[in-house]
C-alpha cells in the first residue's frame, strides 16, 4: 500500500520547511531533533511511577530510569532506544515507554547508555552488559523486579541492534526471555533490496545509515558480528519479535534477521506494518497503525497473544 497519509504529511512538511536529511547537520543537531521530536507526538499514559538509577559499568556509572506499571509488574523489559547509536536518550523515549508499561504491565528500565562518536563501539555494547550483569545479580535484592520473573530486552533500530548482540553475548549466563524489536540494524550491507528501493527521499536515508555506522565505528570493524549481528551466530536466542516499516531501509535486513533465527531454530516472528516509516512506533498517539504495533509490541514483551 501507499505511505500511510498521517506519514506523508510529516515527510511533505519537512521537504516544504527545508528540512536538512537527519546526516546534512551536526551530530548536535540531530540529537536536538530526535529529542524534540517527541514533544509533538504527544505524552504517555499515566504509569504508577519511575525510579531513576546509577548502575555501575566499567567505564562509570550508567544512567537508567525505571517504568513501573500501575500494579506490582509482572517482569522487567530492558529498552534500548534508537539514534543511530550517535542521538537518543529518555527525552526521546519517555512516552514509548510509558506506553509499553502501560499495555504489557511490566517494569521498563531504560539504559541511557553511552553515545558515539565521544564513545564509540563498543561503548554502547559494554555498557548494556554491565546493566544485565546488575540485573542479574543486583536487581532482586533490590526489589526492582519480583523474583523469578522475566527478563525482555527490548529495542528500536540501533537499540536492537544492540539487543540481539547482547542476546547473543548472554547466552547461558542470564535467562532473557525474549527479543522485542522495532525496525532492528542487523547488518552493514547498504545493497539489501531495500536500501535500494527506499534508499532516497525518506526519512531515513542509505547515506544517513552510513553516516551513522562511519561515527559508531571504524570501516573495518562493520563485519563483526557485534555490529552486524547477521554474520555471526544466532544459535541459542531467544524468541524474538520483530516490528517492521514497509517504507524503511533496514525492512530487509529485519526480514533476514527474522529468517536467519528461525534458521538456528530460534521461534522468531516479523510483522511488517504497512504504509509506514522508520520510526513510527514513537507515533501511537497520531497512528492507529503505531498504536496497534505497540499493542502488538507489548504482547510480545508479556509472551502472550497480541492484546
Amino acid at each position: 500500500m501507499p505511505i500511510d497519509p498521517i506519514f506523508q504529511a510529516a515527510l511533505d512538511a519537512a521537504r516544504n520547511a527545508g528540512a536538512p536529511g537527519l546526516s546534512e547537520g551536526t551530530i548536535g543537531q540531530f540529537r536536538s531533533v530526535l529529542d524534540a521530536s517527541a514533544e509533538a507526538l504527544g505524552k504517555g499514559p499515566e504509569i504508577g511511577g519511575l525510579k531513576d538509577f546509577q548502575i555501575p559499568g566499567r567505564s562509570g556509572p550508567i544512567a537508567s530510569t525505571l517504568y513501573l506499571p500501575v500494579g506490582p509488574p509482572d517482569g522487567i523489559a530492558v529498552y534500548l532506544h534508537g539514534g543511530g547509536w550517535i542521538g537518543g536518550s529518555r527525552a526521546g523515549y519517555e512516552q514509548l515507554c510509558r506506553q509499553l508499561v502501560s499495555l504489557a504491565s511490566y517494569a521498563i528500565l531504560f539504559v541511557d547508555y553511552r553515545l558515539a562518536p565521544e564513545h564509540p563501539f563498543p561503548a554502547a555494547t559494554e555498557d548494556v552488559q554491565d546493566v544485565l550483569k546488575w540485573i542479574a545479580e543486583s536487581s532482586m535484592a533490590r526489589g526492582v523486579m519480583p523474583v523469578g520473573s522475566d527478563v525482555v530486552i527490548a529495542g528500536d533500530s540501533a537499540g536492537a541492534n544492540l539487543a540481539v548482540v547482547a542476546s547473543t553475548e548472554w547466552r547461558g549466563s542470564l535467562n532473557i526471555a525474549r527479543l522485542v524489536l522495532f525496525y532492528p540494524v542487523t547488518d552493514c550491507d547498504f545493497e539489501t533490496q531495500s536500501y535500494r528501493e527506499l534508499g532516497q527521499d525518506l526519512n531515513m536515508t542509505r547515506r544517513d545509515m552510513q553516516w551513522f555506522f562511519e561515527n559508531y565505528a571504524p570501516r573495518d570493524k562493520w563485519i563483526d558480528p557485534k555490529i552486524s549481528p547477521l554474520r555471526g551466530s544466532l544459535a541459542g536466542a531467544p524468541p524474538t519479535w520483530i516490528g517492521l516499516a514497509e517504507y524503511d531501509v533496514l525492512l530487509s535486513e529485519g526480514q533476514a534477521l527474522a529468517e536467519r533465527l528461525r534458521q538456528f531454530g530460534v521461534d522468531a516472528q516479523s510483522i511488517v506494518y504497512e504504509g509506514t516509516l522508520h520510526g513510527f512506533a514513537r507515533w501511537f498517539n497520531i497512528s492507529q497503525t503505531a498504536m496497534r504495533a505497540t499493542r502488538d509490541a507489548s504482547a510480545a514483551i508479556r509472551g502472550v497473544a497480541s492484546l
